[in-house]
């Protein structure tokens, strides 16, 4: 079934105005409506009995409506959902649709989810990327603003605030049909904001996955033309976001009445995004300034160095060798530098265990790069041997 209209919280009380759904275009090739009706809740009086209607119209107004058969007898869905489906037979080209609830008895006031579906099946054709999209796309600040839009009032700011930088195979997620949404509590989007509370697990993380890849095939995908009924995306109602009002949310719509919870919207899921953005940023400058570093600092010089022994160290990225005394029984070798042979050892481990040694062969001699994790620094200068090793740390 196809989806026409948005999900609607509908409230009657016998007697009074009618409580109708969202409209929605009713396709030629529709052989039938269906009225989805669940989460009934009886507000006051009796009972759940409610009756069910379909109106069809030419404008979305109910002045003028023509009811499409006769309403339906009374039901009661409280604790169940019931589905009534209404023949097309009749209804004119391009007219519009609405569904309708009463509550049955007198004195009673009912409420119920009411949704409208026709009986097409959309993308019979196939799927694929819309054609000004390329295959990978990068979850960058400009994307993630235009996902948000497919969250009602940018709830869902943490769940791409907390993916920002994933990479996405949109012509995998392209080639097959359109995901099932999947919905939040409101407990669930908290666990995705601030370090205070309890982190996503993996089932979270990856209903979290669901959704981001639901959005992207929202925005970059399309059915293959020639299908014989257009794709209606659906319009998901969610939880609030934590700190807000109760009750479900309405359709993001875009009409000017209420601009700036929009952009409120907006500037939230932003500043995630940067937050998100600078702890990244600052990772890859200490993985830069550690792993292949464009420059160092000199920190603490070891002085007066001979025979044997070792010093703790700290955060460095790598240490300078310069000799003090070389006895003539180490001549140079010529060449630029000259070279040295057997003038000592330099070695570097943890607590757990030594990582690697250098033999220095030039004087002054670099050792670069060091492992973050080195703690200490062991040497060894034969005879007569003098050296100065100055500890080499990041820049800031």
């Amino acid at each position: 079934m196809g989806q026409i209209t948005a999900t609607t919280r509908l409230t009657q009380t016998h007697g009074g105005p009618p409580a109708l759904s969202d409209w929605g275009i009713l396709d030629p090739a529709a052989a039938s409506v269906t009225l989805h009706f669940a989460n009934s809740h009886l507000d006051a009086g009796t009972n759940g009995a409610m009756v069910a209607r379909l109106y069809y119209n030419s404008v979305a107004t109910f002045s003028g409506a023509t009811e499409q058969g006769a309403q339906t007898t009374p039901f009661d869905c409280i604790g169940t959902t019931i589905d009534f489906v209404f023949s097309t037979s009749g209804i004119p080209p391009g007219s519009l649709v609405v569904g309708f609830m009463g509550s049955n008895t007198p004195g009673n006031t009912n409420s119920v989810d009411l949704t409208l579906f026709d009986d097409l099946a959309y993308c019979a054709y196939g799927t694929r990327v819309q054609s000004q999209y390329g295959n990978i796309v990068t979850l960058d600040p400009p994307l993630l603003l235009a996902l948000l839009a497919f969250s009602v009032d940018g709830w869902a700011w943490p769940l791409l605030a907390f993916a920002a930088g994933r990479t996405f195979d949109i012509g995998t997620i392209c080639a097959v049909a359109k995901p099932a949404p999947v919905y939040f509590t409101a407990a669930e989007i908290d666990r995705f904001v601030g370090a205070n509370t309890q982190p996503p697990d993996q089932a979270l993380l990856d209903k979290q996955n669901a959704w981001i890849r639901w959005a992207l095939w929202s925005h970059f995908c399309e059915c293959v033309p020639g299908s014989p009924t257009p794709y209606t995306p659906p319009v998901i109602v969610l939880p609030r976001p934590p700190g807000t009002s109760t009750g479900p949310l309405q359709p993001f719509v875009c009409d000017n009445t209420d601009l700036c919870t929009q952009f409120q919207s907006v500037l939230l899921a932003l500043d995630a995004v940067l937050q998100r953005l600078d702890r990244i940023d600052g990772t890859v400058t200490l993985i830069q300034r550690q792993g292949v570093p464009f420059g160092y600092l000199a920190g603490t010089v070891h002085a007066g160095l001979f025979d044997q022994g070792e010093f703790t160290v700290a955060d460095i990225i790598g240490l300078a060798i310069a000799y003090t005394s070389l006895p003539a029984l180490y001549p140079p070798h010529p060449g630029d530098p000259p070279t040295y042979h057997q003038i000592g050892k330099v070695s570097v481990g943890t607590a757990e265990g030594w990582e690697r040694s250098w033999m220095p062969t030039h004087d002054p001699y670099l050792i670069l790069p060091v492992s973050g994790a080195v703690t200490r620094v062991g040497y060894f200068f034969p005879s007569g041997v003098i050296a100065t090793i100055t500890e080499l740390v990041r820049e800031p």
